[in-house]
């Protein structure tokens, strides 16, 4: 293939790279199994490149480096060995049939690249992968939420991993040591903060108030401690310049600082500065004192920088979701409302994680340690999985919970019923629906045996509630209570029972929770966001062969359209309802 492209004339001068130059570091560093060597002209510059073939070409992108070391880490985008990142490899769509063309088209990329780095027009660039060009070695986890002030912040060591976490204060770190023990003694955690203590290193977290213009000409290696100190302060406004000497000036000097560096494209960069042998008024102060200076790399674990990377909303950070039910549908919600990005949950549930049910359940089979209630077991799982996520945990009722005034409604931004038990939601909603400053409440629940699943949200702005679905029609001539809702005819049992009395079941599937939770969330998701500010009903029908199949009947609501039910909008108020009046 490499004979191939130095035939096709895409570089002057083509000519073959030796084979055993193949096992030098280029190579080595970015796989590389054959490559040609050749000239470009750019910008009235004379260019040597070297194209690289990895061993997938051309089902792979090829490798492009520029050999005239004068423009190694000069110019954006061009890295270690010359290598130039010319395209993102992820979602390129390859024809796997014409190499030629493939090579042809990414060294065209590659010279616009250099083309547009040799004219500077895309200086900016050096911000905007700032990270990519930090020197230093990975030194530590960033934990703490990424805000707009200059803060303290701690530095500890996690014992159980050995690695080095950046939290926002002693609690954050308490917390994070904590999370893995399944036994908190007192005594134990007395240890635990006499350790922060004594070990924790005091530092400062200072987020850039403006887009920062490289340095000129831009490093090669690390940075000056003039470099680092001007970089930092002429990018602050004045007031947060002060806050940043107050600090510096302080009893406990800071020993590090993460900073946050904004990118000319929207969003951040978190990069690290350690200071040591500090010598007189810190350097970060302005004045003249001196230090030791180098810069490292941190790891990113951070809500609002994870939150949107997997496609949540940081928005939601704020808001507060109070979530009853914990079982197959909660403990699905529960994760993903975490993922959508709300960032405090408090779960409500007194029941245990049984055996029986670990197939349907997010958390699978119970420990055979201590057996906790469903909601503490489900956010601890969350907070480790999590660790900036706040939650709250309530192993009563919810009408205990009420009743004792441990829980005030009025906090949250959304009340969650996921009980599956319509006595349970209907007393919820009536004691709910008087309430001045009543956040909004969705109800959600499944059918048997794969038949449809459901999430209903009232709000106060709109009319009807939950118990408007079990109020029949006024001119219904033998009416019954039931939910008009439901995709199964009234008056049929479902349960069933794998082992006597004492341990009847609703069948239903892992897959039949998800989707419900799926819906459910959506929808949340919506109201917590502005954009659903109606009543509103949204149901997903499932092909019912397993449901009829056992000799059951379906309701006249079942015969509707399934993408009219999932998309919602069906009138639910009905008069003469007890609660609400329709």
């Amino acid at each position: 293939m490499a004979e191939q492209l130095c035939a096709a004339g895409l570089l002057e001068q083509a000519r073959l790279v030796p084979a055993e130059s193949m096992y030098e570091p280029w190579a080595q560093t970015y796989g590389v199994m054959a490559a040609i060597d050749g000239v470009v002209h750019v910008e009235g510059h004379e260019l040597s490149l070297r194209l690289g073939l990895p061993p997938l070409f051309p089902g792979r992108l090829p490798k492009v480096f520029v050999l005239d070391e004068r423009f190694h880490g000069r110019i954006p985008h061009v890295f270690q060995h010359g290598y130039v990142c010319y395209q993102e490899h992820e979602g390129v769509l390859l024809d796997r049939y014409r190499p030629v063309a493939v090579a042809g088209e990414a060294l065209a990329r590659a010279v616009e690249t250099i083309r547009r780095g040799l004219t500077g027009e895309n200086k900016a660039d050096f911000i905007e992968e700032l990270a990519l060009y930090w020197p230093g070695p990975p030194e530590g986890t960033v934990f703490f939420a990424a805000g707009a002030q200059i803060e303290p912040i701690l530095r500890v060591i996690l014992p159980w991993t050995g690695t080095l976490a950046f939290v926002r204060d002693r609690a954050q770190a308490l917390e994070l040591i904590a999370a893995p023990m399944p036994f908190r003694s007192p005594e134990l955690m007395r240890l635990v903060e006499q350790g922060i203590d004594n070990l924790a290193a005091p530092g400062l977290y200072i987020p850039l108030e403006r887009v920062p213009r490289p340095p000129d000409p831009f490093p090669l290696g690390p940075w000056t401690r003039v470099q680092l100190v001007e970089f930092i302060r002429q990018n602050l406004s004045r007031s947060q310049r002060r806050r940043l000497e107050d600090h510096a000036r302080g009893r406990a000097k800071p020993s590090f600082a993460i900073v946050r560096v904004p990118k000319p494209r929207g969003g951040d960069h978190l990069v690290g500065v350690q200071f040591d042998d500090i010598r007189g008024t810190h350097p970060l102060a302005g004045a003249t004192g001196t230090a030791v200076v180098r810069q490292f790399h941190v790891e990113r674990r951070d809500p609002g920088y994870l939150v949107p990377r997997g496609g949540g909303e940081s928005s939601l950070q704020a808001k507060r979701v109070l979530l009853v039910g914990c079982g197959a549908i909660g403990g699905h919600l529960a994760m993903e409302l975490v993922r959508c990005g709300i960032g405090h949950l408090t779960l409500v549930d007194p029941d245990r994680l049984r055996p029986e049910n670990a197939y349907r359940h997010v958390l699978g089979m119970p420990s055979l340690a201590v057996p906790l209630a469903k909601s503490l077991q489900l956010g601890g799982e969350i907070q480790r999985r999590y660790p900036g996520v706040q939650v709250d945990c309530c192993a009563a009722s919810i009408e205990q919970a009420l009743d004792a005034g441990t829980i005030d409604v009025t906090r949250y931004d959304l009340v969650v019923s996921a009980t599956g038990d319509p006595n349970v939601d209907r007393d919820l909603n009536e004691r709910l629906h008087g309430l001045a400053n009543r956040p909004p409440l969705l109800f959600t629940w499944l059918e048997p045996l794969g038949l449809g699943g459901h999430a209903l949200v009232v709000q106060g702005a709109s009319r009807g509630c939950l118990d408007c679905l079990f109020t029949p029609h006024p001119r219904e001539p033998d009416p019954v209570l039931a939910n008009r809702a439901a995709f199964a005819a009234p008056g049929q049992v479902f349960t069933r029972e794998l082992a006597g009395c004492g341990n009847a079941f609703t069948p239903y599937s892992s897959l039949d929770a998800l989707r419900t939770a799926e819906l459910a969330g959506r929808l949340a998701i919506e109201v917590l966001g502005g954009r659903t500010q109606a009543s509103t009903l949204r149901s997903w029908k499932g092909d019912g062969a397993a449901f009829e199949a056992a000799g059951l009947l379906t309701s006249r609501r079942y015969e509707l359209d399934a993408s009219a039910l999932e998309r919602g909008g069906q009138s639910i108020e009905m008069a003469g309802c007890r609660v609400c009046g329709g």
